[in-house]
């Protein structure tokens, strides 16, 4: 773990121009979507040009890896251990222990977490703190950068929660009432991605309306390096096949088995008039049982597991992509990323699925586990090639309307002005 030296403020002859300091802090386990739009930030040349930017993460090697990947580290990083680890004492399989172990790991290390925090906030002196958590309570030394920013004297906050957050129902959460009551009075702006996870992060904090911003994410840029026919030919895809695409881990929380089920539905309603192909990009803790469903309903040949190196050269095969969640969301960017291409999506009534897809105009929102629903929306789409088409032009527009970069950092941009200012907030939601 390597600290880069102190960014020092820009110069001109002896006189010294300031800029506003952020300094942004984040733990994750991996470069997840939630962290996708600091990599926005960080590489926009009018945010970087207008603030001056440091940056904390709860240090892991998978972490770093993808950061790196993703971010020209041009500026002050400073990796900083969060963590006891005692979840890794708990296997995968074993949900409650492993929640168990993860919860006191996150009390034990919270105080040490507030000590390195504060001591790094103490040095870098920012003049706004940005935390990005992956949900609510999520990460527990995002809510120990809170504890710690009060106590360096640091009083404009803005927290960023990238998922629904967890009411206070189970015996565990109602043991984070403390540190929720801290959070919600010492926070100036919570920022959530949808106006669904807003609503609930509200009921669960007791927030008033304007203290929680809807704030949707945006995408970084990138481009396949591949041509549309060398990734079907390497996926061994037909040139004539409708490919229908989904993009998620494989967890239980993504509904991939809902959509094999769906698949395999239309497959045997169309008997063969169009020739399908499905893709599940992605790996984990499902995979093996998403494989064997496949092969009980004999679809070997027309469903593909494949992980990505450049997941745009699996999006410019596609046709469609499906996104059959069941829960645990807030704003995928998957969504936007396809959006983007100018791809028709389907999606389900989770969180804010519901604020990308217009259902009828861009693709179609069906509710979760709704297998005929799902299979409903497949076959209105890979059967009319001109409503693909009519839908995939729409996305693009929405997109570019509402979720660019340029929109999006605009407004981050105007919310830092605003709290600079001390003035009131004057973000708006999207159209």
């Amino acid at each position: 773990m390597k600290a880069s030296e102190e960014l020092s403020r820009p110069t001109v002859g002896r006189v010294q121009l300031l800029k506003p300091r952020i300094h942004f802090h984040t733990d994750c386990p991996f470069f997840a979507g939630c962290e996708n739009m600091l990599a926005v930030l960080f590489t926009h040349s009018e945010f970087r040009e207008m603030f001056d930017v440091t940056f904390s993460y709860g240090y892991s090697a998978r972490y770093e890896k993808g950061f790196r990947s993703r971010v020209r580290a041009d500026f002050p990083i400073h990796p900083l251990r969060t963590s006891l680890g005692l979840g890794r004492y708990a296997p995968e399989s074993s949900r409650w222990p492993r929640a168990a172990l993860v919860k006191l790991d996150g009390y034990l290390s919270f105080p040490f977490s507030v000590g390195a925090i504060y001591r790094l906030l103490r040095r870098v002196r920012p003049d706004i703190l940005h935390i990005n958590n992956g949900g609510y309570p999520g990460a527990y030394s995002c809510s120990a950068a809170v504890f710690a920013a009060r106590l360096a004297g640091i009083r404009r906050i803005v927290y960023v929660v990238n998922n629904v957050a967890v009411p206070r129902r189970s015996f565990h959460r109602r043991m984070d009432f403390w540190m929720d009551g801290f959070v919600s009075r010492k926070v100036n702006t919570f920022v959530t991605a949808s106006a669904y996870a807003g609503q609930r992060l509200r009921e669960v904090l007791g927030l008033r309306e304007e203290r929680a911003l809807t704030l949707p994410n945006t995408i970084l840029s990138r481009f396949p390096d591949e041509s549309p026919s060398e990734t079907r030919a390497r996926l061994h895809i037909g040139a004539d096949e409708v490919v229908i695409g989904c993009v998620a881990v494989q967890e239980e929380r993504k509904g991939q088995r809902f959509l094999i089920e769906a698949f395999d539905a239309l497959r045997k309603e169309l008997q063969g008039r169009v020739p399908l192909r499905l893709v599940l990009e992605g790996t984990g803790s499902m995979r093996s049982h998403l494989e064997r469903l496949v092969r009980d309903r004999g679809l070997v040949n027309e469903v593909i597991f494949c992980e990505e190196r450049n997941v745009y050269n699996l999006y410019q095969c596609l046709d469609l992509l499906v996104l059959p969640s069941i829960g645990f969301e807030d704003f995928p960017n998957v969504i936007l990323e396809v959006m983007s291409l100018g791809k028709p999506v389907i999606g389900t009534r989770v969180a804010g699925i519901p604020e990308q897809i217009r259902d009828g105009y861009n693709g179609y929102v069906v509710e979760p586990k709704d297998t005929d629903g799902l299979c409903r929306a497949m076959r209105a789409l890979v059967t009319d090639p001109n409503l693909r088409e009519t839908m995939g032009r729409r996305s693009r527009e929405l997109f570019e309307a509402n979720f660019q970069p340029n929109v999006i950092v605009g407004r981050y941009i105007e919310l830092y002005r605003s709290l600079m200012e001390g003035g009131k907030e004057i973000i708006h939601a999207h159209a």
